[in-house]
């Protein structure tokens, strides 16, 4: 597929970009590359209604790169109001996400973000649109920024609720975050 630079990985259905981190053939360490907008109005039944499960944790972070080529995650669904580091992308420690967007719902605890829940990576020309709820640390577009973490030109629209450290774009930015050319 020309559209696929050498090394990478496609990705065009909601289901593979699940498999991040959950399929031996797609580590979280990997280089993955949209090749057309991903539909994720699917998710709303996944998981017994919890939705789709966001790629990376503390355990196992998402290290690698996602690149949208200007596509992006469309009717995404997360409804996981007890959980920490929601977000299409939930742990982020190293790893690049760029040239993407997501529209649809987010919900989750603390470090909620319409795109990524816990960025201490690169987040580069995305957006969200999405609505996003969760209680601490809850951002348009991330969650928050920790240890070198990085946001530029981005932007988000959607809704945000929440109780502490909740921004339109970011929840909370500390500890050598850095947000750059954003609104």
């Amino acid at each position: 597929d020309p559209d696929i630079p050498e090394g990478a990985i496609g990705i065009s259905t909601i289901e593979q970009l699940q498999m991040i981190g959950n399929d031996v053939d797609y580590p979280l360490d990997g280089y993955y590359v949209l090749t057309q907008d991903i539909d994720a109005s699917a998710t709303a039944t996944w998981n017994a209604g919890a939705g789709f499960a966001p790629i990376g944790s503390p355990e196992t972070p998402f290290t690698g790169t996602l690149y949208g080529q200007g596509y992006g995650v469309t009717d995404l669904f997360i409804d996981r109001p007890s959980e920490f580091f929601v977000g299409l992308v939930g742990y982020n420690v190293g790893g690049t996400v760029t040239n993407c967007y997501a529209t649809g719902a987010v919900t989750g605890y603390e470090d909620v973000g319409g795109l990524v829940g816990y960025n201490g990576g690169t987040v580069t020309n995305c957006y969200a649109t999405g609505a996003v709820t969760g209680d601490n640390s809850v951002g348009g577009l991330v969650g928050v920024i920790r240890y070198g973490g990085t946001i530029t030109n981005c932007y988000a629209t959607g809704a945000v609720t929440g109780d502490v450290g909740v921004g339109g774009l970011v929840g909370v930015v500390g500890y050598g975050g850095t947000v750059t050319n954003c609104y």
